[in-house]
């Protein structure tokens, strides 16, 4: 970044502090037309934070330097953005309609993409009208899915979203960590002649992975013996280790090296969802993820969504040194999005080398954490309110309820714009008049606190579709604004390959490690 803006930015920053935020409000009365968008069934609220009337500028020129314009452009005509293993980065083509020709590496990738979608729908058929049948003759009624990291967190997120319209033809399991409480639940609760088995994995060489599919196929075979491998199903870029596994080649589905792991949701990775909810849920997830992927790819950056969450967050992380965001879903369905938003944001911004392989000399990733609603509020609101640090929230909830719930809705609505005001707000000694002096101070709330409002118009697929893509692109802004790639993650490959050290000696190996990891291991070991 220029120096000149640099210092306009810390300029600023202390001119928006100048004033409380109520007090930016009643000097500007577009403030909330200024900062609300509404796309894809989104509505966006930034108007309950640190800016003011001069912020677009700013942030105007800031992503002209950084080169937003032309850093969406490259991702979406297919340059090789992930520049650490020389690919591109194309999940978004997932969703994009299958008939459109896209070229990656001289071949058109169309044609596969929808030979991977006829065959996702042909099993979901097969499984859900109940003519996949498992070893003894009898139609499938629980799926297990294997997988961790992104080949379990999207999944999970969608079928827990949209459990509540499910027909109830298919349950789904979710199997991650080789936890052995775990993995004996789950035989002991289903019946292995009516379970298919999902194993996703993009390598298939995820150790957490095949060790509980492991597990899960010795439970199928004990039952059924080798004609129960006809139960299980692979979901991987790797044809022939699935085969090796024992799943044949007619029974492994898909997908590229050009989609990363936690953007694979949009990619066969969300069969499980598709067998509980039916392929016509998919497409519209798919369809509500394109309508945000063309506002993306096409709105003035002043006036796009990604853009404004991005260069908000990287705002506060570079100028006011506030380095965590809490996501508060304001709909229970939506619980697991704080985690999937985790290994989204995190996981991409959380380097230490430029793109260029050299050391950052400002941070990039934040922390991302959360929980649900009202539950969130009787457990740490205090430390939001009261505590010594700010926090930035986005603040998410659902507009339109089930019909014969608007009472409950209305709770819940009132809750979450109350909680915003409130930050803002804040309480003094003005409103605590009736109590006594001495006992004023520890009542009040500073205030002058962001938060950020998204509200989906309904919990559809297309609306969730579009909400999970919103997020996408904001990291992918960031990672711009910030100048890292995105799209790899090899502080994660340490951790494993140090574990196969610690389990060598966990099974009696001799292995040299520090005083306390030793002290550890022979502790476990006793």
């Amino acid at each position: 970044m220029m120096s000149n803006l640099h210092d306009k930015l810390k300029s600023h920053k202390e001119t928006v502090l100048g004033k409380r935020m109520t007090e930016w409000f009643a000097a500007e009365p577009s403030r909330v037309a200024d900062w609300t968008l509404k796309n894809a069934g989104i509505y966006l609220d930034l108007s309950k934070n640190h800016i003011n009337a001069q912020t677009k500028a700013l942030w105007q020129q800031w992503v002209d330097e950084a080169g937003v314009a032309e850093g969406i452009a490259a991702i979406t005509r297919g340059d090789n953005v992930n520049t650490g293993e020389h690919r591109p980065a194309l999940h978004h083509r997932l969703r994009a309609p299958a008939d459109q020709p896209f070229v990656v590496n001289g071949e058109d990738v169309s044609p596969h993409i929808r030979a991977v979608r006829e065959r996702m729908k042909a099993i979901s058929e097969r499984v859900r009208g109940g003519e996949w049948k498992g070893f003894d003759g009898q139609a499938i009624t629980d799926v297990i899915h294997i997988g961790i990291g992104g080949s379990e967190l999207g999944p999970r997120l969608l079928c827990t979203a949209f459990k509540h319209l499910a027909d109830d033809r298919i349950r789904v399991h979710f199997l991650a960590t080789p936890d052995p409480i775990k993995i004996s639940e789950l035989k002991r609760r289903l019946n292995p002649a009516t379970t298919l088995l999902i194993v996703a994995s993009k390598s298939f060489g995820t150790e957490e992975t095949l060790s509980n599919a492991g597990y899960m196929r010795e439970w199928l075979r004990t039952a059924g013996g080798e004609k129960a491998d006809g139960q299980m199903i692979a979901l991987s870029a790797n044809v022939d280790k699935a085969a090796a596994f024992g799943i044949a080649a007619e029974r492994v589905l898909p997908f590229w090296d050009w989609v990363g792991g936690r953007f694979s949701l949009w990619s066969a990775i969300s069969l499980p969802f598709i067998l509980q909810n039916g392929y016509g849920a998919y497409e519209q997830l798919l369809a509500g993820a394109h309508e945000m992927d063309k506002h993306f790819q096409t709105a003035p950056l002043m006036a796009n969504m990604p853009v404004w969450l991005a260069t908000l967050e990287a705002w506060y992380n570079h100028y006011f040194n506030w380095n965590n965001r809490a996501v508060i879903t304001y709909c229970n369905p939506m619980e697991p999005f704080p985690q999937y938003l985790q290994q989204l944001d995190m996981e991409s911004l959380g380097k230490r080398a430029n793109r260029e392989g050299k050391a950052l000399t400002k941070p990039s990733g934040i922390i991302v954490w959360g929980g649900t609603g009202t539950e969130a509020q009787h457990a740490f609101f205090q430390l939001v309110h009261q505590g010594q640090r700010n926090i930035p929230i986005d603040f998410v909830t659902v507009k339109t309820p089930p019909k014969g719930y608007e009472d409950a809705q209305r709770i819940i609505h009132g809750h979450c714009t109350a909680q915003a005001e409130a930050l803002m707000r804040g309480r003094d000694d003005s409103d605590l008049q009736n109590i006594p002096e001495a006992e004023r101070y520890q009542r009040t709330c500073p205030g002058n606190r962001p938060s950020t409002t998204i509200i989906l118009d309904e919990l559809t697929p297309a609306c969730l579709g579009a909400f999970i893509a919103l997020y996408e692109h904001k990291v992918t802004v960031q990672a711009i604004l910030y100048d890292v790639n995105a799209y790899d993650q090899w502080g994660v490959e340490l951790g494993k390959v140090l574990a196969k050290g610690t389990e060598a000696s966990l099974a009696g190996k001799t292995g040299a490690h520090d005083p306390s990891t030793t002290a550890i291991i022979d502790y476990l070991k006793s």
